[in-house]
């Protein structure tokens, strides 16, 4: 799915000829009087978006730099009431991906009335700028990370969206904000770990924290073998397609959500191109971890220690596994407790 590129084509049509300095900037078409503008700054000619917002709702520093782009703000001239949020690409070969968050934002806020629910939005805008441009590979996702979101993508999509419905899976995934665990609600969490290694013989766990079963009520891991390459598998690219068309047929308002939760975890589909890998799962082996299950716990460390990353023996974890339907109940019972 390519960015509408609304943004992109009012940017084209700024005039940087002259010999201005500072940013020349269009606004964008708002029904609801929002002062949202494509902008360049010249004469750099970097491209900018900015967004006005109230003045008191402004509260981070005042300007701040990540790899790539940069971030300030500045009170009109002629209206202190007002601030200038000004997001600004210094390196143009990330234009594309750049466009592509700043499309979703601007899709994103189109029902937005309120000033503070607009600014709140675009400082988590801000946060996926920043995600991108601090972790930032010029080809997108290596090929370890496309097999990891993959994984997440399938369960999503066969466990997640059947049981559960588009909206409350959503809220589930807590990966690409950097959740402990990759689904999780109200104290139950499934963590997902994928391998190509046939048969599966370990996975690695990336801290002490991350098999903790103490932080929560019900703790699963969910390993999957998969085989790359296979003619019957997906690229990831596919994955995403498939899951788009789905929610768009089903709920479209959703389609939004699911593309902002993809940024913030890292896929963009400027880089899409390049997956090109195929996934297949083979099996997945499900383990509740409670007692004895193999791990190591921030209890158990010695007064200094911390930043653990380990492998554990899927061997040795025989013992703990379970089905499905559990895991599917415990979800349920917490779901349902909510409504």
């Amino acid at each position: 799915m390519k960015h509408n590129d609304e943004f992109e084509k009012l940017l084209n049509s700024i005039d940087t000829s002259g010999n201005q300095v500072g940013w020349v900037s269009k606004l964008l078409p708002f029904e609801n009087n929002k002062r949202i503008y494509a902008a360049y700054k010249l004469p750099e000619k970097l491209i900018s978006l900015i967004v006005e917002v109230p003045t008191n709702y402004v509260n981070f520093e005042n300007q701040f730099e990540s790899r790539g782009f940069s971030v300030l703000h500045k009170k009109k001239d002629n209206d202190k009431e007002i601030t200038q949020v000004i997001i600004c690409l210094n390196d143009n070969e990330y234009k594309e991906v750049f466009l592509e968050i700043t499309e979703l934002f601007i899709q994103r806020i189109g029902g937005i009335e309120n000033d503070k629910d607009l600014y709140n939005m675009l400082i988590e805008r801000i946060e996926i700028y920043s995600n991108f441009f601090d972790k930032q590979h010029k080809q997108g996702l290596l090929t370890n990370a496309q097999q990891g979101l993959f994984a997440e993508l399938e369960i999503m999509e066969k466990f997640f969206f059947k049981n559960f419905g588009f909206p409350k899976s959503l809220e589930m995934w807590q990966a690409p904000d950097s959740g402990l665990h990759d689904f999780t609600f109200k104290g139950v969490s499934l963590e997902i770990k994928s391998t190509h290694k046939f048969p599966a013989q370990d996975v690695s766990i990336s801290s002490e924290f991350q098999l903790n079963d103490k932080r929560v009520a019900n703790l699963y891991l969910a390993v999957f073998e998969i085989i790359r390459g296979s003619t019957q598998g997906e690229s990831l690219k596919e994955k995403v397609e498939k899951i788009r068309d789905r929610i768009a047929s089903s709920d479209s308002q959703f389609i939004h959500k699911f593309n902002e939760l993809l940024n913030k975890y890292g896929y963009y589909d400027s880089h899409s191109a390049g997956y090109y890998t195929s996934f297949k799962t083979n099996l997945i082996y499900y383990y509740i971890v409670e007692g004895d299950f193999p791990r190591i716990l921030p209890q158990r460390l010695l007064e200094g220690v911390g930043g653990v990353r380990y492998k554990i023996d899927l061997n040795k974890c025989t013992g703990w596994l379970t089905e499905l339907d559990q895991i599917k109940d415990s979800f349920t019972n917490v779901i349902s407790a909510g409504n």
